[in-house]
């Protein structure tokens, strides 16, 4: 059985190894079994890559790799978001509502953004892959 020390240990020697390089810890979250005992790690980290973060899932059992995944920043997918906005010619009207969905161990990351919340009409839709930055789906709604 790994600590969460450990895990963090290694998701840092194997984000080096990939070259993603390691700058900051930015959250780690446990997995734990009925007997509250870690089942996984999920540790998110700030790499060397300007607007990508990279995510790990580590066994606490085993200390292997379950999964490795970069994604981007929250930031760079509302830009992405406003870019392809202005591309289509729509309204990216504030205010702004980001929810970032997570799959199984780290897969299936995605932001959803939608503008001008809270008002009837001229509201743009993304769906963005958080690991590739590419748009899944857009819409507008004129009202």
């Amino acid at each position: 059985m790994i600590d969460r020390e450990t895990a963090v240990t290694i998701a840092r020697i194997r984000a080096e190894e990939i070259g993603w390089g390691f700058t900051e810890l930015l959250e780690v979250l446990e997995h734990v079994t009925w007997f509250k005992k870690p089942k996984s790690f999920k540790i998110k980290i700030a790499t060397g890559v300007e607007g990508i973060n990279a995510c790990f899932a580590i066994s606490a059992r085993t200390g292997k790799i379950l999964s490795e995944n970069s994604m981007i920043e929250r930031e760079t997918a509302v830009e992405i978001a406003r870019k392809r906005a202005e591309e289509k010619g729509w309204i990216f009207a504030e205010p702004i509502q980001v929810l970032h969905t997570f799959g199984p161990l780290g897969k299936s990351n995605q932001f959803e953004i939608m503008t001008n919340i809270g008002f009837r009409g001229g509201n743009a839709y993304f769906t963005i892959d958080a690991e590739t930055g590419k748009i899944i789906s857009e819409g507008f709604s004129t009202r």
